[in-house]
């Protein structure tokens, strides 16, 4: 399977992705989001460090960080963080991070915020069964064996369709 081909397949799987059906927040993830929010309106960069000096040392920030770095998603700190507590596996991370740099190189934006996040997820974020959905969903055949489309494509090779 060519990397075109890949690249296609992973703009309809983040399409899917970024129209799956919501979920209500926690309350905890509820205070999370406003609590980012908050942070990121405040432009305060001791907080702001204080915050992430939480979850830097965490598996799922070095996950976050590496992935996006690989496929050029540009996030603030506080929206690392609110990605972190709202994914419970490194796969969903990931999953999050190929469907937001769709949606970023779709949108133009630089760096997406906490605030991309409410726009590009307005009524909520996925259920867990949308999740594993589109867990399956990315799953390829590739040279006789079934491999994460994702984990295919990096940010060399993440570009939009002219379709």
């Amino acid at each position: 399977m060519e990397v075109q081909e890949r690249a296609k397949l992973w703009e309809d799987w983040s399409r899917n992705f970024l129209v799956s059906s919501p979920r209500p927040m926690s309350d905890t993830l509820s205070h999370v989001f406003m609590t980012t929010v908050m942070l990121e309106l405040a432009n305060d960069p001791a907080k702001t460090e204080e915050m992430v000096a939480v979850v830097r040392d965490t598996f799922p920030y070095k996950v976050l960080n590496k992935r996006s770095e690989f496929v050029g998603l540009a996030l603030s700190e506080p929206a690392k963080v609110f990605l972190c507590c709202l994914s419970d596996s490194p796969g969903t991370l990931v999953m999050y991070v190929y469907a937001l740099r769709y949606w970023q190189l779709s949108n133009g934006d630089k760096e997406l915020t906490v605030n991309t996040l409410a726009t590009v997820f307005p009524t909520g974020f996925l259920t867990d069964q949308s999740l594993s959905d589109l867990w399956d969903d990315q799953k390829v055949e590739l040279e006789d064996r079934t491999i994460n489309l994702l984990d295919t494509l990096s940010k060399d090779n993440l570009q939009l369709s002219a379709v």
